[in-house]
């Protein structure tokens, strides 16, 4: 008698090193793969997985609240942008339970505080023609959402990805194909960067099938830089 194995995709520990994210794969197939996998958490004293939501794997999706006792996560079952809508999760680790938080967005992230959290509002339709991602790409914005609800959204923040917080009080974002430093209580914004290229005026593939790609292609690339004009 033969016992079916089942591949895993590791997705990340928690902060506290406590509890680790897997993506299990079953078909033991990467096209299938692409589409989505369930994510399970797992104690690191092992155990059994427990499944939280629906997600492409995606480790840049998945943001661990400072004190690891939540996840926000891309639900979403479908490759393509147009294949499924994209929503922002929050995941009570503990409960193995969820929560929407926003549709039609991507890319979450934790303050340091974990008193609000941020995300990119994708609401575009996807191109008929693939070449014209990059105006799509245009239409995304910054998020901002406190502890009690409250939403804001951060001005200037067009063709907005991959926001990280530096601290309480600002987002590092790349910004319209730049790298820009934003407070997003003021909407001050210090551009770093004006264009993330790959050397000699080469950028990410223009049909790419999903905005997002353009970024992660800079991000995950040796990339050169332009810096912006003084």
């Amino acid at each position: 008698m033969s016992t079916r194995q089942s591949a895993s995709f590791f997705a990340g520990w928690s902060p506290d090193g406590s509890t680790l994210l897997v993506w299990p794969d079953e078909n033991h197939s990467s096209s299938i793969a692409m589409d989505g996998l369930p994510l399970h958490e797992l104690s690191a004293n092992g155990g059994t997985t427990r499944p939280l939501t629906r997600t492409l794997v995606r480790r840049d999706w998945i943001a661990w609240s400072p004190d690891g006792r939540r996840v926000l996560t891309v639900e979403s079952g479908g490759r393509m942008r147009g294949d499924s809508p994209r929503r922002i999760v929050d995941c009570a680790v503990a409960a193995a339970s969820c929560r929407a938080v926003a549709d039609n967005a991507i890319d979450p992230a934790w303050s340091s505080d974990a008193g609000r959290i941020s995300f990119v509002q994708a609401a575009e339709h996807p191109p008929n023609n693939p070449d014209d991602w990059p105006s799509q790409y245009a239409h995304r914005t910054l998020v901002v959402v406190a502890s009690d609800g409250r939403r804001e959204d951060v001005p200037a923040t067009s063709g907005a990805a991959s926001p990280r917080w530096l601290d309480n009080g600002n987002i590092l974002l790349v910004h319209d194909g730049g790298l820009s430093i934003v407070d997003p209580t003021t909407g001050r914004r210090t551009e770093l960067v004006h264009t993330i290229g790959l050397g000699n005026d080469d950028v990410p593939p223009r049909n790419a099938y999903e905005a997002t790609d353009l970024v992660g292609y800079a991000w995950t690339n040796a990339f050169a830089v332009a810096p912006a004009s003084p």
